[in-house]
């Protein structure tokens, strides 16, 4: 009887607690979105789902045509190797080829031919000109890299420790909470036959309730690690 008293005030001692946490969080979301601290908030559906397969490749490729200031960039390095191509031309002669012809009405046709060189001079100058636009090519392509490769890094860091948290659960269901079940009903068993007593019987149960919690806050670590890569993806995934 004792016992039983104990394991009851556990237990209303953790529904409290747990009652308090759900009100301290009901309030933190009231203000994030304007409203007053008290105010009811919507029963919760439960969690939405997500897919269960996602290629890192396809997510960084979807990270890389959605962020902003890698597109800048590309940009930067389009105009900069456009820059370098001129460059290079106007280091090189220029010639032009023409041809003309003329028909007389007295038969005695003509033509003329024109070749034309421009040779450029002031190779000083130009060899800096290229220099300079080599280095402003080579600073641009350098920031590129330099942004993609983070943003490939932060995809890749989500999508590990999603992975991560959907092996976790899977091994908490499956080799956890299935054998912590049965072990409940093997106390309740024994317990109706007078082969356990009743603390067996409620540990039991608080076994499974405390894996269950579990498995809660490793779905809820799940949705945020999806929520990380949907926003360095630019959308829905």
């Amino acid at each position: 009887m004792i016992k039983a008293e104990i394991e009851a005030a556990t237990a209303e001692t953790e529904v409290v607690r747990r009652q308090g946490e759900a009100k301290s969080a009901s309030a933190r979301l009231n203000a994030l979105i304007g409203r007053g601290s008290q105010e009811p908030l919507a029963i919760p559906s439960g969690f939405r789902p997500l897919k269960t397969k996602l290629m890192l490749v396809s997510v960084q490729e979807l990270a890389r045509a959605a962020n902003s200031a890698l597109a800048t960039t590309s940009a930067q390095v389009r105009a900069a190797t456009g820059t370098k191509e001129l460059t290079d031309l106007n280091y090189y002669p220029n010639v032009t080829v023409g041809a003309t012809f003329v028909q007389r009405p007295t038969g005695d046709n003509t033509g003329q031919f024109m070749l034309n060189f421009k040779v450029p001079l002031q190779y000083e100058a130009k060899d800096a000109e290229q220099r300079a636009a080599s280095s402003r090519l080579g600073a641009a392509q350098m920031r590129y890299d330099a942004i993609r490769i983070r943003l490939d890094g932060d995809v890749a860091e989500a999508w590990f420790g999603l992975e991560a948290v959907r092996k976790a659960i899977r091994i908490v269901e499956q080799r956890q909470l299935n054998p912590a079940r049965l072990s409940v009903e093997t106390a309740r068993s024994g317990f109706a036959a007078g082969a356990a007593d009743l603390a067996t019987s409620l540990e039991a149960e608080r076994r499974v309730q405390a894996i269950e919690l579990e498995i809660l806050k490793l779905r809820v670590e799940e949705q945020a690690r999806y929520a990380e890569l949907e926003r360095l993806a630019g959308g829905s995934l």
